[in-house]
């Protein structure tokens, strides 16, 4: 593998909390490490048992000490379990919206593929279906707005494309009906 080819490091985003869990370790390590030093080395300088009792319970702050680290790591623990735990939750969140969302768009396009519509070319009947039938679509809701306004030429306009509009609509409503109720659930999902 060249230089070019090699794969960047990645820094972890725990980085922080690792070096914070081997520092606590190493202190440990090094306290119980220290008291058996001292242990070791002092130990002649007792002369009585009451001497080397009283000298075994000062000891009792680093068992409160080794109680207070694994308290320590409890609470980290829990915390990157929290961490993880809501991470998940928000990848699965996003993952259902995007089967949903691609499931609404497969049916959008099976509604579309669907959609069939017949056309008179110089005499011909020629048959229409999908994206093509659109087109169609278009020329008879343009060539209504055209009859309409030659008939009313003073009316507002926007009343023509309404009205010329609902007449398409009521006349092509099989077709396009299911198509903007599929859109429509798109663009709601989405919202």
């Amino acid at each position: 593998m060249t230089t070019e080819q090699q794969v960047p490091k990645v820094k972890s985003p725990n980085r922080a909390l690792w070096l914070l869990l081997v520092a606590s370790f190493s202190v440990v390590l090094l306290l119980w490490a220290g008291s058996w030093w001292y242990l070791t080395t002092c130990y002649s300088a007792f002369t009585s048992w009451g001497e080397r009792g009283s000298f075994g319970d000062m000891f009792g702050a680093v068992n409160s000490l080794f109680a207070a680290l694994a308290l320590a790591f409890v609470i980290i623990t829990l915390y990157l379990q929290i961490r993880s735990i809501r991470e998940a939750r928000r990848n699965a969140e996003e993952e259902k919206f995007q089967d949903i969302f691609f499931r609404l768009l497969d049916l959008q396009q099976n509604v579309l593929a669907g959609i069939e519509r017949f056309r008179m070319v110089n005499g011909t009947p020629i048959r229409l279906s999908g994206r093509r039938v659109f087109s169609s679509f278009y020329d008879e809701l343009a060539r209504q707005f055209k009859a309409s306004y030659k008939a009313k030429p003073h009316e507002d306009q926007l009343l023509l494309i309404n009205k010329s509009y609902l007449a398409f609509y009521e006349h092509e409503q099989s077709n396009v009906g299911h198509y903007f109720r599929a859109l429509y659930n798109i663009v709601k999902f989405i919202d």
